[in-house]
Order: structure tokens, then C-alpha cells, then sequence
């Protein structure tokens, strides 16, 4: 689930994106250990973890070198990430960057933190939807697909059901 507001300027449009992800702070990697001077890691006492993003668009160089962007990442407890993005270029073509980008780190970080976020996480459609992912990921097969090979298999049938 994700968002995107475009936000205009007397010269210039930049966006606001929210995005909900399943993202476990155990997936995360930072290298050696050494961050840009624009990335900032902060460890909550719940043992959430937020990342903020401050700097260029486009750390590598390439596009507009004035695309500046602003992240913070709420990596939550429960394998659920929020992740609230600010930046000052327009998403279409042909529109000027802007000289802002629209939120401070520390208004990103409010929103991503912001309780608002715990229905969408929990919603049986999105808990679906990250079950589904997390079986694809670990056996390349669904669990219904995982399911009916083993049957077809002579695999001992899950707890909880019967063969027919």
C-alpha cells in the first residue's frame, strides 16, 4: 500500500509518498558499518528502529543534481516498515525541481511513527498479501501450490485438515 501527493511551489513541484512495506529490520544491511553523512540510524527502546535519509536525490550523480530527497523509515517491531518520502522534483516529465523539499525530517518521521499506520498493517487483506510474499520468497510456491505438490507427493497432510 503506498501514496503519492504532489505538492506544488511558485517555482517548482515536488511529492510526498507514504509506503507501508513488510520489511524486517533484520533484512536491512549497512555495509561496514560506515553511513553517508546525510543517513542517520536511531534504535527506539521498543526495539523499532528509525532511518533518516537527508540528502541528494541521486547519490551517485546521475539526474538533477539540485533532486534533493527526504526519507524516514520506521522499521516497527512487528516486520512492518513505514516509510515517508519527501522530495523536491516532479515525478513527470518536463517539470521544474522545486528549491524544497516539502517536509522537515522531523514531520517525515512524525507521519511514518504516527499510530494512523496500525490498521492499514494489520488488515487481513495486507497480512494476506505479506503471507503470500514471505512463501514465495522462502519455496518459490504459494502455500496453496506448496499444498497440493506434497499431496501429490504423498507428503503427510498439514495439521488440521484431511485428505478427501
Amino acid at each position: 500500500p503506498y501514496a503519492v501527493l504532489k505538492v506544488g511551489y511558485g517555482a517548482g513541484t515536488g511529492n510526498v509518498s507514504v509506503t507501508v512495506d513488510n520489511q524486517s529490520w533484520d533484512n536491512i544491511g549497512w555495509g561496514d558499518g560506515t553511513l553517508p553523512p546525510y543517513i542517520t540510524i536511531r534504535n527506539e527502546s521498543d526495539g523499532s528502529h528509525v532511518v533518516i535519509y537527508d540528502g541528494p536525490m541521486w547519490p551517485q550523480g546521475n539526474g538533477d543534481p539540485t533532486g534533493k530527497r527526504l526519507e524516514a523509515t520506521w522499521y516497527r517491531t512487528d516486520g512492518v516498515a513505514v516509510t515517508v518520502m519527501g522530495i523536491n522534483e516532479a515525478t513527470e516529465k518536463g517539470a521544474t525541481t522545486a528549491s524544497a523539499v516539502p517536509l522537515t525530517a522531523n514531520q517525515a518521521e512524525h507521519i511514518a511513527m504516527s499510530p494512523v499506520w496500525n490498521p492499514a498493517a494489520a488488515a487481513a487483506g495486507y497480512q494476506g498479501w505479506l503471507n503470500y510474499q514471505q512463501a514465495v520468497a522462502g519455496n518459490g510456491k504459494g502455500d496453496a501450490e506448496k499444498a497440493k505438490a506434497e499431496a501429490a507427493n504423498g507428503a503427510a497432510t498439514p495439521t488440521g485438515t484431511a485428505k478427501h
